[in-house]
């Protein structure tokens, strides 16, 4: 994993091979140049993984047994689960909240979990529409919904 490898090798090196660490190093130094370049701050060497906040935005149509492995696994890392749902399938069949109506299983898991609902168009021909919609819409709602 990129993201974990660049955490490890800001922070201390534990890396075996000593010389693949500072190489991996200096192609950070490398980035906050090219970052002061183009009048980006270079990341604050402070900056750790677990101080940065990670969203994981989904739209959801009743795949319980994914939705729970992902909470399971993924819980101590996210800092919110952002997911979307909606009362029409993405090809426009009208379907029930299944999320909704469920939401007690998910109790152990509320305390980082935000359910939103996207309207999508129904009776259509094509699904992609309905598809960037939920994704679109669906991200711009649960972001909203983040209290800074």
């Amino acid at each position: 994993m990129i993201i974990s490898e660049i955490w490890s090798n800001t922070n201390s090196c534990t890396l075996t091979d000593q010389s693949l660490c500072n190489k991996q190093i200096s192609s950070l130094k490398k980035t906050d140049a090219q970052c002061t370049k183009y009048n980006f701050k270079p990341i604050n060497s402070n900056v750790t993984h677990k101080s940065l906040p990670i969203y994981d935005f989904f739209p959801f149509h009743a795949e319980f047994d994914t939705l729970e492995i992902r909470l399971y696994e993924l819980y101590n890392y996210v800092t919110l689960f952002l997911i979307a749902e909606s009362r029409e399938t993405l090809s426009g069949k009208e379907k029930p909240l299944y999320l909704k109506e469920n939401w007690s299983k998910f109790a152990k898991y509320h305390d980082k979990m935000r359910r939103i609902e996207v309207e999508l168009a129904r009776n259509i021909q094509i699904a992609w529409p309905n598809e960037h919609r939920m994704r679109n819409e669906g991200l711009r709602l649960a972001l909203s919904t983040i209290k800074e």
